[in-house]
């Protein structure tokens, strides 16, 4: 038996996503298949060029996909975007589970699509659907939710007993905690995608000013969205002077003191389908805020902490109620390594 995880995102073997800031999902990807592979060996189909053998995991190109000949204990796990038609039909008779990540039903199912009309999108859709091989992996209750919605919109269910709920793991091995903390409490941290809606941080900063011109914000990018805000940085510095910090991607241990020694981390008002930063928060000690629409987030922090962003006086007492609280914050179990290695290791027949 061999276990087949394809990604078609990225060339990263895990060896290099330590030294590069990336999205979520591919960091849950790329750690993962590393713990399986001290399992048992790992074929990784993603965009690499060159084929290698890494650590129990053997990398080769997306595009060699349609040429590996399939055992029918073979299980498959496919990340995020769902091939087109011809390539699921390899995995026909192979337990196969896609893994999904993103608030973009459209893009999770019809990236490769050409698809011409609804009746070509209805004939798709069926043909997971009804094909009891595929099974479904989210990763919050949110994205599973979501995801039944848009499929009921289609007519269609997808028995419960095809879906799993595997949150997005918190590596603790990777985040070192400090043990002397310098904890300012006026420094706000901000560590989420630009393009998931800055501007609604920044609003509410500027409000957080009116009221007490010593706090800070520190700003902070996965990378993968970064080099697109180049002009409104400059326009940010320019603003905000002394205020304002900006880092950008950085290393992880950069990123874990930035966090630590901070009074709360902001999320963005968007619909998380989980929000790693911020069980990444919980684990460090470090109060969250979300917005009312920041979807699985909640499920990490619990209720206390959602606020309306487009209330900025309710998200300011939101903040000094939590540093003037100074409650003790830790991150549950059930999102740590062990916990969820062992759900996918019954999923994966190890």
């Amino acid at each position: 038996m061999s276990l087949i995880f394809i990604d078609y995102t990225c060339d990263l073997v895990y060896d290099n996503i330590g030294n590069k800031p990336i999205g979520g999902s591919e960091y849950q990807f790329y750690n993962l298949i590393f713990h399986i592979s001290k399992l048992k060996n790992v074929i990784c189909y993603n965009k690499i060029k060159n084929e290698c053998i890494v650590n129990n995991i053997h990398y080769k190109n997306v595009k060699e996909l349609n040429n590996q000949v399939l055992n029918s204990n073979d299980i498959i796990v496919i990340q995020r975007l769902i091939p087109e038609i011809k390539t699921l039909q390899l995995f026909k008779n192979n337990i196969t589970y896609i893994w999904i990540h993103d608030y973009d039903f459209k893009s999770v199912f019809f990236q490769f699509q050409k698809l011409t009309n609804n009746n070509d999108v209805q004939n798709y859709l069926k043909y997971i659907v009804y094909n009891n091989n595929f099974s479904f992996i989210f990763n919050s209750e949110f994205t599973q939710k979501y995801y039944n919605v848009n499929f009921s919109l289609s007519n269609m269910n997808i028995n419960l007993n095809r879906q799993s709920i595997i949150y997005n793991i918190l590596y603790e091995d990777l985040f070192t905690k400090q043990i002397n903390k310098h904890i300012n409490k006026k420094t706000i941290v901000y560590a989420s995608g630009w393009n998931k809606g800055i501007q609604k941080i920044i609003e509410i900063f500027e409000y957080i000013l009116t009221q007490d011109s010593t706090f800070k914000l520190v700003l902070m990018s996965p990378g993968y969205e970064y080099k697109n805000y180049e002009n409104y940085i400059l326009y940010l510095k320019d603003k905000f002077k002394d205020n304002l910090i900006i880092y950008g991607p950085v290393n992880k241990d950069t990123y874990c003191k930035i966090v630590e020694n901070s009074g709360c981390v902001l999320a963005p008002s968007f619909p998380e389908t989980f929000g790693c930063v911020f069980a990444e928060a919980y684990y460090l000690g470090t109060p969250v805020i979300c917005d009312v629409k920041s979807g699985a987030v909640k499920e990490i922090i619990g209720n206390d902490n959602i606020v309306n962003y487009n209330n900025n006086f309710e998200v300011y007492n939101k903040i000094i109620s939590i540093i003037n609280l100074d409650k003790k914050i830790e991150l549950n179990k059930k999102f740590l390594l062990d916990y969820n290695l062992n759900i996918w290791k019954k999923l994966l027949n190890l």
